[in-house]
């Protein structure tokens, strides 16, 4: 079976999602993908839509502690 493929105009209103992941779980969108017979985005969007977020914005499943936001650039501290 073919993958299935777009409507004609459909790119136009998606926007690139760029992530380097771990080879496993590529080669799980992969076969995911290819069982349903559908693109790797398709699979991927389809997932994220799928997951529930609470208020914050924060995933329900997520079960690992939060990263604590890092200041991109620390202050100096000033001499006497």
């Amino acid at each position: 079976m073919a993958v299935q493929t777009r409507s004609r105009g459909e790119a136009k209103s998606k926007t690139a999602l760029l992530a380097k992941v771990d080879p496993a779980v590529k080669a799980k969108v992969e076969r995911i993908a290819a069982t349903l017979h559908i693109s790797q985005a398709a699979a991927v969007e389809y997932m994220l839509e799928g997951m529930e977020v609470d208020g914050t914005g924060r995933p329900t499943s997520w079960t690992a502690p939060r990263q604590i936001d890092v200041p991109k650039e620390l202050p100096l501290q000033q001499s006497a």
